[in-house]
């Protein structure tokens, strides 16, 4: 058996494949949750989880808010160069700020065609088409692209960069210390939705918790 890619977790084992199923969950779930967030984004200033508004200033406030200008924008396809690297050949002017959402999602879809060689045609660059195109594909990333461990964390560092523009910042959470069920990971955590793993999304009842713990507990017993 494998060691999952993307846990990385001599534990994290799968039978086929290079990625868990929990982990292959989470990347479903960060991809679903990129589209909603999208969705979210408010380029008027003074909106979004952003510190309070500074009075007395003599310059003008900007008339939309840089960050998420840059995440809205249009995809920049294989075009696209990030500031500090040489532009590109062509002329096409460097990234400035933050890659767009489109572009990034849009260079996974070039990078997953190239890689799957199978005359796919692109998809409409915009959020939603391309995170569709890529979920339908998830499966095949999973068990044979060679980069998806990057993947998963550059669509995780994404969903992670829009719930901090869009304000959506839970608060910390209880740690607790049973492993997850599903995925393996010490990453259950106890909140106001509940007991839940923030790998997998595994959610079970405070009463499912409990004969869990209780059942580890019997088979740590039985194993001394």
């Amino acid at each position: 058996m494998t060691v999952c890619v993307v846990a990385q977790n001599p534990n994290h084992h799968v039978e086929h494949g290079q990625v868990c199923a929990g982990c292959t969950q989470r990347i479903r779930c960060d991809l679903d949750d990129i589209v909603h967030l999208y969705l979210r984004l408010d380029l008027q200033p003074g909106s979004g989880n952003h510190g309070p508004r500074v009075t007395g200033s003599r310059e003008a406030p900007l008339p939309l808010r840089v960050d998420a200008l840059d995440l809205t924008m249009p995809a920049r396809g294989e075009g696209l160069t990030a500031v500090g690297k040489e532009p590109d050949p062509d002329g096409v002017p460097l990234q400035v700020g933050q890659p767009s959402v489109a572009s990034t999602l849009d260079l996974w879809v070039r990078d997953w065609r190239e890689v799957r060689d199978r005359g796919e045609g692109l998809p409409t660059p915009t959020v939603a088409v391309l995170v569709g195109w890529l979920t339908v594909r998830l499966d095949w990333a999973c068990d044979e692209h060679p980069a998806v461990d990057e993947f998963a964390g550059e669509i995780r560092r994404l969903r992670n960069t829009l719930r901090r523009e869009v304000g959506d910042v839970d608060p910390r959470p209880e740690r607790l210390p049973a492993p997850c069920p599903a995925c393996d990971l010490l990453a259950m955590v106890r909140d106001s939705d509940g007991v839940r793993c923030r790998n997998c999304r595994t959610e079970l009842g405070d009463d499912e918790y409990a004969d869990w713990v209780g059942r580890l507990a019997r088979d740590a017993r039985m194993a001394a």
